[in-house]
């Protein structure tokens, strides 16, 4: 989807196409080989699907992110150095924030 459509920019983040066109049709076509022949296994061997719910992927995730905001607090940055009162109180204030946020989520999405 990358190849094709790009992603959306984030708030924090930009991800620029730096391939070629030629590259990228490449890399399409190769995809679609190695697509054809996990689609031949999968029919000579019978495998079955795997089907995921995007429940289930978003609860991953966003458990991901709990763990990374829960590790960008200013505690743990004083390994880098002194960290400032002004900005422990101002970061971790808007880190809770994200939690808080990411908590809901979750829980929306582990909900049925």
């Amino acid at each position: 989807m990358l190849l094709v459509r790009g992603m959306p920019d984030g708030a924090m983040f930009r991800i620029e196409n730096d391939l070629s066109s030629e590259r990228t049709q490449a890399i399409l076509a190769l995809f679609a080989e190695a697509r054809a022949c996990i689609e031949r296994l999968r029919d000579r061997f019978e495998l079955t699907v795997q089907k995921e719910d995007l429940r289930q992927r978003l609860a991953g995730h966003f458990g991901i992110l709990w763990t990374i905001l829960e590790n960008s607090r200013a505690a743990r940055l004083k390994g880098f150095g002194e960290v400032s009162d002004e900005l422990i109180h101002a970061l971790d204030s808007e880190i809770e924030a994200l939690i808080e946020i990411v908590d809901r989520i979750r829980s929306l999405a582990s909900s049925a």
